[in-house]
């Protein structure tokens, strides 16, 4: 309380500091930072920061904030800018003392452009099931506000493992646990009214590897004509034109921890698992070098020309495709 006694300021677990009058009971004023996101996405997807992304307008960083919530930060300005409910839930208590399951969000990307948010969320339940969501927002006239322009439920049947936007074109893949990746476009309608005009986001094409093997990550090629999806320990290589396979990669000795993430530099193409990082030329399609290492968790960037990996314990590998260092 302030020396006349009229202000209450209340701190609170969501990182922000609430102004409240001491009369009315009424919130004058919010001071706030960066909510702490609840932990309870897979630590896969937290490792690989799938609910990490920057809008390509503002230069926001835009991660997950309180359940079912985005929050858009400045890191120019270190300053929290606005949140957005992803999820829609209502706030309502546990009945007969039952544990309400919530819902996640476990990625977020955009577009090039960031004219379009896509966002994944899942609520696990195992009474009444999996709910499962991949939404699709379209920016408003203003920067600070996303108009759900379609949802899909489920996109999957089961959960969804990765979200990869085109680098240019409004196209995006996703992988799911059912063992499918599929390609969802932007288009408009055949119709005649005008109505069916209209830009809607419709599933283009769905594929599959093997029945015994689960699509975990796709990553788009430089150019943006190829995708490469991963099925358990191997790379395969799929053309945007005719959605047709064209080439799968593996190493002869690869060993039994699945694939986890790949990503394209240059004229090769660099995988990792929780104990090894693979590098393939795409013009032999040949695997050219294998690096193993010990530690059971990494995240990754990746450059042009180079790709690191972060191993847990501080541990750092630098990968560089047609060098031995």
């Amino acid at each position: 309380m302030d020396d006349d006694n009229t202000v209450y300021a209340v701190s609170t677990t969501e990182n922000c500091v609430l102004f409240i009058d001491a009369a009315s009971l009424e919130t004058t004023s919010v001071v706030r930072g960066l909510k702490y996101g609840p932990n309870a996405a897979p630590s896969s997807l937290a490792l690989s920061g799938a609910t990490l992304a920057v809008d390509p307008r503002t230069n926001w960083v835009v991660c997950r904030g309180g359940l079912g919530e985005l929050q858009f930060y400045n890191p120019r300005d270190d300053r929290f800018e606005f949140s957005m409910q992803v999820v829609g839930r209502n706030y309502v208590s546990r009945a007969f003392g039952k544990h309400i399951k919530p819902t996640h969000i476990h990625f977020a990307a955009f577009t090039k452009g960031g004219k379009w948010l896509v966002t994944s969320e899942e609520r696990r339940d195992k009474v009444v099931g999996n709910d499962v969501r991949l939404k699709f927002w379209s920016r408003a006239s203003s920067e600070h506000k996303f108009k759900l322009s379609a949802s899909v439920d489920p996109p999957h049947y089961g959960s969804v493992n990765c979200v990869a936007v085109h680098p240019f074109d409004p196209l995006v893949v996703t992988c799911g646990s059912d063992k499918t990746f599929k390609t969802w476009a932007l288009s408009s309608g055949g119709g005649d009214d005008a109505e069916d005009k209209e830009l809607a986001w419709r599933c283009r094409s769905v594929a599959g590897y093997r029945d015994n093997l689960v699509c975990r990550f796709a990553a788009f090629s430089e150019d943006g004509s190829i995708v490469a999806v991963i099925f358990g320990q191997t790379v395969t290589l799929w053309d945007l034109a005719t959605h047709e396979l064209q080439r799968t990669l593996n190493f002869p000795s690869l060993s039994e921890a699945p694939l986890l993430q790949c990503f394209f530099v240059g004229h090769y193409i660099v995988a990792w698992s929780s104990c090894a990082v693979y590098t393939w030329n795409l013009l032999t399609c040949s695997g050219k070098r294998k690096t193993s290492f010990h530690q059971t968790q990494q995240c990754a960037q990746h450059t042009k020309h180079s790709a690191s990996v972060h191993l847990k314990l501080s541990a750092h590998a630098h990968h560089t495709p047609h060098t031995h260092t």
